[in-house]
């Protein structure tokens, strides 16, 4: 079927060059909607998000390591600062989320739901057999070992499989904090999905963050919600 939502279709064509190294091979045996397949199918697998925007859904990559360079505005905060007042508390979110063993079981024969195939990313280090990460090894060494098994039914490709791993094992590593800024009207024109570098002198933090939510408040100023990984 064909979805009603609207779409962001430059943010589509953005995240393009980045999603092709990706090979995706399924086909639907049950109605759903597009977006319905796509939440459930792709997202889990893929490195980006679907957030709201003026222009409708955006596809937006997940910043696993932004830089300074990448940002599109610098925002300060704390004492002196009248630019960002932050609104809240920071939040660690994602601790339940820590894994730093995945196996991905994938090309599964519909017809059994068995997987042909196990791809493993761990923590443990290199055994000559599975891949392993330094933000996998990292994490086992702080948090112990956290496992989890991933099946999918869209891919089939063995390269694809291990793009999974590393990015999960690096997004899956470390928790996350959160928090939400209030902005000055000059900065209304910050959308979700942004990166924002962060000075906030309270937080003694200065640091590349992911807008992951923004709405008006009162007298025209913007309210962000901003999401960063934990130093590493």
């Amino acid at each position: 079927s064909q979805s009603t939502l609207p779409i962001d279709y430059g943010s589509v064509a953005a995240a393009k060059e980045q999603l092709n190294s990706y090979k995706i091979g399924a086909f639907i045996q049950q109605q759903l909607s597009p977006m319905e397949w796509v939440s459930r199918t792709l997202l889990p697998l893929l490195p980006v998000a679907i957030l709201s925007g003026p222009s409708g859904w955006r596809v937006i990559p997940i910043p696993l390591n932004p830089t300074q360079a990448q940002c599109v505005a610098t925002i300060y905060a704390g004492d002196g600062k009248t630019q960002a007042v932050r609104l809240d508390r920071v939040s660690r979110e994602g601790r339940d989320d820590i894994t730093n063993e995945i196996t991905l079981k994938y090309a599964m024969d519909l017809t059994t739901s068995a997987s042909a195939l196990t791809a493993l990313l761990s923590g443990a280090g290199w055994d000559g057999v599975h891949d392993t990460d330094l933000y996998s090894r990292l994490s086992q060494q702080i948090y112990g070992r956290r496992e989890k098994t991933i099946e999918t039914v869209a891919i089939y490709d063995q390269s694809t499989a291990y793009q999974v791993l590393r990015w999960q094992g690096q997004a899956y590593a470390f928790s996350r904090n959160k928090a939400t800024y209030s902005l000055v009207p000059s900065l209304a024109w910050i959308e979700p999905g942004d990166l924002i570098w962060l000075s906030d002198s309270r937080l003694q933090v200065q640091v590349a963050c992911w807008v992951s939510r923004v709405s008006r408040a009162a007298m025209g100023a913007l309210e962000v919600e901003l999401i960063w990984w934990d130093q590493r």
